[in-house]
């Protein structure tokens, strides 16, 4: 699965206008947009929806994202209300999301709340085919031409089933350079990133084949230490491995 990050978004979707909502050819020009979105999501497998935070309704539901969980395209899906209850197995855990979500807000600014992203990984799902998964689901403001339309949220969903080995779930949110992260383990909100930065050292060294003793000699630290902040960001994450941990940093785009 390839996650569609804010700038990713920009860089495939720079060469169509988006213009004032009063013109006549808004609907053209969304509708050249969906067929981009459609066909990014097709090519990388993922399931990507427009979700209007305005109106409490989708915008636009990839054919991929049907085929995801189960559903035929007849199948009507107006609001994420109706929707999520149906395919989590445990509610709690989306109120949880909302009332994280809800709290960490408020410590971001108007501007900054228009650069809003956020990440739920984890949560325990099945699709309407029965398939039981771990759902990986990231949300970005829609980017047209370079223009922010942050009512508009851009929703990539995936499995992460294979990249996680126990039941925790967890949640980022970022905004500008603001990161806040929340893990079920710990059930409290850390002004943090989900790996610190020695961390992401070592998982980015490691996911070039370089040998823990290498990562400790590259970056003046023993091999201990080295294997000690694998295995920390390994259980905070609730990462398989470190192919795992490092595919969930390829994800999150850090």
């Amino acid at each position: 699965m390839k996650a569609l990050s804010l700038l990713k978004s920009n860089d495939i979707f720079n060469s169509i206008d988006y213009t004032d909502s009063e013109c006549s050819s808004e609907s053209i020009e969304m509708q050249q947009y969906f067929l981009f979105l459609n066909e990014y999501a097709e090519s990388n497998k993922i399931a990507l929806s427009l979700y209007n935070k305005s109106t409490l309704k989708y915008e636009n539901i990839t054919p991929y994202f049907y085929r995801f969980w189960g559903l035929k395209e007849t199948d009507l899906i107006l609001t994420f209300q109706e929707f999520y209850p149906k395919v989590l197995e445990d509610i709690n855990q989306l109120i949880t999301c909302v009332e994280v979500h809800e709290a960490i807000l408020e410590n971001f600014s108007n501007e900054e709340k228009m650069y809003f992203t956020s990440t739920f990984c984890g949560a325990k799902a099945k699709t309407f085919g029965g398939e039981k998964i771990r759902l990986f689901w990231n949300s970005i403001p829609l980017v047209v031409n370079g223009k922010i339309q942050s009512k508009i949220l851009m929703c990539c969903q995936g499995d992460i089933t294979q990249l996680m080995e126990d039941d925790k779930y967890w949640i980022r949110i970022t905004a500008k350079d603001k990161v806040y992260t929340w893990f079920s383990d710990q059930k409290k909100i850390r002004n943090k990133e989900i790996v610190s930065p020695i961390e992401l050292i070592c998982i980015k060294n490691w996911a070039k084949g370089m040998k823990p003793i290498e990562i400790a000699e590259l970056n003046n630290i023993s091999v201990h230490t080295v294997n000690n902040h694998l295995k920390a960001a390994r259980n905070r994450i609730g990462a398989r491995n470190n192919s795992a941990l490092a595919d969930f940093c390829n994800l999150l785009s850090i």
